[in-house]
């Protein structure tokens, strides 16, 4: 056994080198560990995990043979400390080494954390049996599909111990398909790009696009292995993943999401798809194609998490009222102008903003020009009548002088689906000075004095500026505000939207020695302030839930530059190439850890719909306790994975199953957590076995 390993003077010069929480761990091990366990060096890694203890090994000299010798899997190695994951019962031999200095754990309960994970209970549902929960959940038996770019498949966190992946398919939808490779067909017709599902291939994938980290970041978050102090909230999914190569257009999206619906269905496994795309510009009622197509292919059941937005501290939405327009002359009129939001947002002193007007009715307006000049005062050039730009778009026509040269163009239409007239703006100027010495803003001259227009701007290029930056004495401008600034999608009523918030403000850079501190005017447990939010046309209101997304730590892509050592929070070398976790934020953060919780919920019951994840939500999230900051947390609040996971399993009964339900797989274990059945039918998961309690579907049930 193994507590005759742990006992005896043999061991007594080696605790020296361990810590009182190290101890600890090791004296409750002795009445559960078997010594023959860790003499089975090549056990497989689900075999092995329970096993297993992440540690930190402080060494004199390199010792990494002697290590491996002993079942040692060496992550991060640096300068004399390293992390690494140790059998539990040669912890005392890897301390009796004589060129290990120290072998410590730590906390026991922060040994492979991130805060985001213990923030919203993630731990305590990974460690069920510890918890009171009946087996251990990792979303073992759930396909998680993640439609994203830059996802480098190389990285460490999505490599078994052995070098392989971890994907079960890739579907690249951007990706020319090579002669002689099979089509990827749903539903009988040929979708374009290009399937890998065997895994000597996914194996030789690399990235879609080296100009991306993000889905490398998303994906870690959602799935990602366990290395060092930081992994995935579900590391037991099905990832199916959909690389976009860069290429973000709705047609690809939703190619993805058709094809991820069709796959979940093949294998028989429940599907839940995260999604960290979006745009402000659209209707934001339900109506548009985009919208109603997610609608579709979600149907009443398919669970789509997609992130909110980060606009909520951008003045990127106007309520245009008529009845409040201000005169310009003889006509009614608003006024609006943005301004880069940084830097960034200028392009060799070209400044661009695009933005969508839409009406509440069929009746269009005219637009004018304006340009702002602080010694000059505001100039409204020729006014640009409906018929104009709506017979065959407008292309512009550029006014110019010694300061400044600028152009406008607009097209407008009455929407087929909505019946509502909108127009789409795109205006640029060129400056060499400071704004706000030259500005270019637009002029909206609606014809029915009682008009109501809603206004989005396309943030990636800039905000709404207000009158006091301006200081315009000659026309009065709209100030714009946040109260609608959820992308498009999030007016879809079956797509649910997240938000974020913050969990933590640092995190300490790989070295170890130095702490990076996220510059942000939130504290701790508070909503962000860039998380998207609001009601939109259609009476949605938004976000449905929220996550930590804030100053998340996960993996990087080492294809991208963005991450190096200065920056990163952990690092790992593998074959010579050097592979880093580093921090990103917003709601594209949230949105997999969502993602990630409702497939451990799933995990506990593959039958639950989305109205059931819903309910859960509903349920068991935490809501916001501050009147001031309800609007901006949205509809439930605070996710929280382990009291969602209970009610799950106060809820479920695997008996009570529908016919429909009849071709989804589960695993049967038996009390002692070994596996007695591996993938059956639910439906007839216990049929034949001898009386007992046994684990199905993530509930105990009893056999007679």
């Amino acid at each position: 056994m193994l507590m005759s390993l742990l006992s005896g003077a043999a061991v007594g010069q080696n605790r020296s080198k361990m810590d009182l929480s190290t101890l600890e761990f090791l004296e409750e091990q002795q009445s559960e560990v078997k010594r023959e366990v860790w003499r089975v060096k090549k056990m497989s890694q689900q075999e092995s995990e329970c096993q297993y203890v992440d540690c930190f090994i402080c060494y004199s000299k390199p010792c990494e043979d002697a290590l491996e010798a002993l079942g040692v899997q060496v992550m991060v190695d640096v300068d004399g400390i390293m992390t690494a994951r140790v059998p539990v019962a040669a912890m005392y031999d890897v301390a009796d080494l004589e060129e290990v200095t120290s072998l410590n754990i730590g906390g026991v309960e922060e040994l492979d954390s991130d805060i985001a994970r213990a923030d919203t209970h993630v731990f305590d549902v990974q460690r069920g049996k510890e918890n009171g929960l009946p087996m251990n959940y990792d979303g073992t038996g759930v396909v998680l599909g993640v439609i994203d770019g830059g996802i480098d498949f190389t990285h460490p966190a999505f490599r078994t111990a052995d070098g392989h992946s971890i994907c079960t398919a890739a579907y690249f939808p951007c990706r020319m398909r090579a002669e002689g490779t099979p089509p990827v067909v749903v539903d009988g017709k040929e979708l374009p790009g290009v399937l890998y599902v065997n895994r000597s291939d996914i194996d030789t994938l690399t990235t879609d696009t080296k100009n991306s980290t993000h889905g490398t970041h998303v994906l870690g978050i959602a799935a990602g292995r366990n290395i060092g102090l930081y992994g995935g909230v579900a590391p037991g999914v099905d990832i199916v993943a959909c690389p976009l190569g860069g290429d973000y257009k709705n047609v690809a999206i939703l190619n993805s999401m058709a094809f991820l619906l069709d796959y979940a269905k093949t294998v028989g496994k429940p599907l839940v798809i995260s999604k960290s795309l979006g745009s402000l510009l659209g209707s934001h009622d339900g109506t548009s194609d985009y919208v109603k197509m997610h609608d579709k292919l979600l149907g009443k059941n398919a669970i789509l998490c997609n992130s909110n937005g980060n606009a909520g501290a951008r003045n990127c939405y106007l309520r245009l009222d008529g009845s409040n327009a201000r005169l310009y002359k003889d006509r009614n009129y608003h006024a609006f102008m943005a301004r880069p939001w940084n830097n960034s947002a200028k392009r060799n002193n070209v400044v661009t903003f695009a933005a969508q007007v839409w009406c509440e009715d069929d009746k269009p307006f005219d637009i004018a020009f304006i340009h702002f000049d602080t010694t000059l005062g505001c100039v409204v050039k020729d006014v640009l009548k409906y018929e104009d730009y709506f017979k065959n778009g407008y292309s512009g026509v550029t006014y110019s002088s010694k300061k400044i040269g600028y152009s406008l163009h607009a097209s407008g239409m009455v929407n087929a689906s909505n019946n509502k007239f909108y127009t789409s703006l795109k205006w640029t100027y060129l400056t060499n000075r400071r704004l706000p010495n030259g500005l270019v803003g637009v002029m909206i001259l609606p014809r029915d004095k009682n008009q109501v227009m809603h206004v989005w701007l396309d943030t990636s290029y800039g905000t709404f500026m207000t009158n006091q930056e301006i200081n315009s004495k000659d026309v009065v401008f709209e100030e714009g505000s946040s109260a609608i600034s959820a992308n498009e999608l999030s007016s879809s009523t079956r797509v649910i939207t997240v938000g974020n918030y913050v969990s933590r403000l640092e995190y300490p850079v790989w070295l170890g020695s130095q702490v990076y501190t996220t510059k942000s005017e939130n504290p701790v447990g508070s909503i962000a302030k860039t998380s998207s939010y609001g009601t939109t046309l259609n009476g949605i209101m938004t976000p449905t839930v929220c996550g930590p997304g804030s100053t998340i730590v996960s993996s990087v892509s080492h294809f991208n530059s963005r991450f190096e050592e200065s920056n990163s929070a952990q690092k790992q070398s593998v074959n010579g190439s050097d592979y880093y976790w580093g921090n990103m934020s917003g709601t594209s953060m949230s949105t997999p850890h969502v993602a990630g919780i409702v497939a451990l919920w799933l995990q506990a019951n593959p039958r639950m719909t989305r109205s059931d994840i819903l309910d859960v939500m509903a349920k068991t999230s935490i809501p916001c306790d501050k009147p001031q900051e309800q609007e901006r947390w949205g509809l439930y609040g605070k996710i929280d994975a382990l009291a969602g996971l209970k009610y799950v399993l106060q809820t479920s009964d695997i008996r009570n199953m529908e016919a429909e339900d009849a071709l989804l797989w589960t695993d049967v274990y038996n009390m002692n957590g070994q596996l007695i059945r591996k993938r059956v039918a639910t439906e007839s998961a216990l049929e034949g076995l001898p009386a007992g309690i046994y684990v199905a579907g993530g509930r105990k049930i009893v056999v007679k």
